[in-house]
């Protein structure tokens, strides 16, 4: 499947959105389990306007409880301080 969206073949949207959110969670994980963090959050924001796909992990022993949208809530004042005036967007082939 992933090679399928590198190579540009047509796809629909909630499979491409699967598909995004699967790379947002093998990250989490990764990131979480390699640099042993409390927790990860990322959010993924398509060009053409459709809503953010958040996702977070959290380390055992925390309080679970916490959702994607809240810690996306929480960081947005950092998460904006750094954000880059110019999108690089780079087109289907």
């Amino acid at each position: 499947m992933i090679s399928r969206v590198w190579a540009g073949e047509p796809q629909g949207a909630g499979e491409i959105e699967r598909e995004s959110s699967r790379i947002a969670d093998t990250l989490l994980d990764s990131l979480l389990g390699m640099l042993r963090l409390d927790f990860a959050y990322v959010r993924l924001v398509d060009a053409n306007g459709s809503p953010p796909i958040e996702a977070a992990r959290i380390a055992e022993g925390l309080n679970q409880s916490a959702q994607p949208r809240d810690l996306g809530l929480a960081l947005d004042r950092w998460l904006a301080l750094d954000a880059p005036t110019l999108r690089v967007v780079v087109s289907n082939p």
